[in-house]
């Protein structure tokens, strides 16, 4: 009787750990696997800077990929599951940024993330990224990713916006252009670039420096003046360029004042509304002034559609800066349709399957050299008024 008894729960044993590695055999081949069967949410994490200093950036471009999040799963998500995003705020620090992203990667087990969207903080994380193999889609007007990485980005060159500058300058019969550039990161880019251009086409640029936490550039601007500048150029962040901008309005308020595309925001705009000059423009997509596009923009159908939906949503029009986090979710998107989550994968893709992407602020050709993948088309130079309205002043695509 006794040796029935054992015999039975021997048996139950067998069967419990029969059972136990059939069920291990099924998670092993695992969470990943599971993408055909389980209909959870499909996650990618993101770090932004959604408060501090250059929280309005980063909160820009949450609203858009909210907007775009929903819209997909709406749709019918990504094949048949939902898409989540787990956001991380960075305070602009890179400290946070790599202690957020370290967090996605490690914990949360996210080999896709979105962001950072400064410099500084996409530097700091690209380490980390790289050496865990996870998809870094930096939202940076100024970071590039290396070729054949893991680190991608989506916005326009520095390069792209000197040169229409410079091409804009021309088609004024401009000879002399001045530039003020903090001595930062970005300023030392613009810089570089400038000397590049200068004397080319008979267009000279004299350039001064400016510390970002100058409160005062009178004799940088008198000394740039005195030269017979026709057009001053604007390089460094917020505060920064509202210095220069204010001091120039005060010596010359004629003077053609152009910022670049990291300024194409209202907030902005606000942030200098009290001394906008007669003539200030910010180079970039037509985001802020859409409804002026000419039919040869070939971002023009899209971009007024995104501007639409943004509108009926947040009850206010969307800007550069949120249109940076759109078409990088909207690229991230089109690699989890055609070939999951899976980080090695998603990097072929981008690299080899984005052709002729058409955004609401770019169009995109990625290849494993190139992780920026934006050319100058569809660029234009955008005029801030003094009610704080955007309107198209040159558009080099309707030549």
């Amino acid at each position: 009787m006794k040796m029935k008894k054992y015999s039975l729960i021997l048996l139950c044993m067998l069967l419990i750990i029969f059972t136990v590695a059939c069920s291990s055999e099924k998670t092993s081949s695992g969470d990943k696997a599971t993408a055909s069967g389980d209909k959870g949410p499909i996650k990618i994490g993101a770090s932004l800077s959604l408060t501090g200093g250059f929280g309005f950036a980063g909160e820009s471009m949450q609203k858009t990929m909210n907007l775009l999040v929903e819209q997909t799963n709406k749709d019918g998500g990504i094949n048949g599951r939902q898409l989540e995003i787990v956001y991380t705020d960075d305070e602009n620090i890179p400290e946070n940024s790599v202690r957020n992203v370290t967090k996605l990667i490690q914990k949360e087990d996210l080999k896709i993330i979105i962001g950072p969207n400064s410099t500084a903080t996409s530097k700091a994380v690209e380490p980390l990224a790289l050496s865990n193999k996870a998809i870094m889609f930096s939202l940076s007007g100024a970071y590039v990713g290396p070729p054949n990485s893991y680190a991608f980005s989506s916005s326009y060159g520095q390069s792209i916006m000197h040169d229409l500058i410079h091409e804009w300058a021309l088609s004024k019969g401009y000879k002399k252009v001045g530039m003020v550039a903090t001595n930062d990161a970005s300023g030392d880019l613009s810089v570089g670039l400038v000397k590049k251009l200068d004397g080319k086409d008979g267009v000279k640029y004299l350039i001064e420096r400016m510390g970002v936490q100058d409160v005062d550039v009178t004799p940088q601007l008198t000394k740039l003046n005195s030269e017979g500048i026709e057009a001053l150029v604007v390089i460094g962040p917020g505060v920064a360029a509202g210095v220069t901008i204010k001091g120039s309005g005060k010596l010359n308020p004629e003077l053609p004042i152009i910022a670049t595309h990291s300024q194409l925001s209202d907030t902005f705009a606000k942030s200098i509304r009290e001394f906008i000059p007669d003539n200030m423009y910010i180079t970039g997509p037509p985001v802020m002034a859409s409804d002026e596009l000419s039919d040869s923009n070939p971002m023009k159908e899209k971009l007024i559609k995104f501007v639409d939906e943004y509108n009926k949503k947040y009850g206010e029009n969307p800007d550069y800066l949120g249109a940076i986090g759109y078409d990088s979710l909207s690229l991230i998107i089109e690699g989890l349709k055609a070939v999951g989550d899976d980080s090695a994968k998603m990097k072929d893709f981008l690299e080899n399957d984005v052709k002729d992407f058409q955004g609401v602020h770019a169009t995109f050709n990625l290849t494993p050299e190139d992780h920026r993948g934006t050319s100058s088309e569809g660029v234009v130079l955008l005029k801030l008024n003094k009610d704080l309205s955007w309107g198209i002043a040159w558009d080099p695509s309707s030549k």
